[in-house]
């Protein structure tokens, strides 16, 4: 998991460092829905070309209050077509998620892991030179594994509770600070 994860950190940075930008072409953003939820998230959308852009996203959930743990770790790479110029009006994406979480409901603990791909339509509202706000929505197959188990009792070494479904794998309502 820790390969996984080092290994897609660096060939997103060598990704980023490749990309030559003309104008305003980089962003840097937050979803807010997400820290309704408890879930401080930041991610970047660079410009790949006149109608083509790679955004990624990166979201952590530290959390355990009394009855509910939240802990996770999410990327969440997405590639976008515009159907105007990039970082602003409609888009559609091929998109997609990694997710490692130990989560408890009451009595109940889950750890495990996620995978998804899927597609997703969004749109960009300019806001100021700067300033944009993006809403999304996205689609998708979905595979989950984790360890399902009690209160009191041992997490299991093998997943007991694997589900594959179609679903909706993204959502969102971003704040967008172009800063190039």
């Amino acid at each position: 998991m820790k390969r996984i994860i080092l290994c897609f950190s660096v060939a997103l940075l060598l990704f980023a460092h490749s990309v030559t930008t003309k104008g305003q072409r980089i962003a840097v953003k937050t979803n807010l829905l997400e820290w309704i939820v408890m879930s401080p998230n930041v991610g970047a959308e660079f410009v790949l070309g006149d109608k083509f852009s790679f955004d990624m996203g990166v979201a952590a959930g530290p959390f355990d209050f009394d009855k509910v743990k939240l802990r996770h770790f999410t990327l969440q790479p997405e590639f976008r077509f515009w159907t105007g110029r990039p970082m602003a009006g409609h888009y559609v994406g091929l998109t997609g998620f990694f997710s490692n979480y130990s989560t408890r409901f009451d009595k109940t603990s889950y750890s495990g892991d996620a995978f998804s791909i899927g597609a997703s339509y969004g749109y960009v509202f300019v806001l100021g030179e700067r300033l944009n706000l993006e809403t999304y929505i996205g689609v998708g197959y979905l595979k989950s594994r984790n360890c399902k188990f009690g209160k009191g009792e041992e997490c299991p070494t093998e997943p007991n509770n694997v589900k594959q479904m179609v679903a909706p794998i993204r959502l969102g309502v971003t704040l967008s600070y172009i800063i190039k």
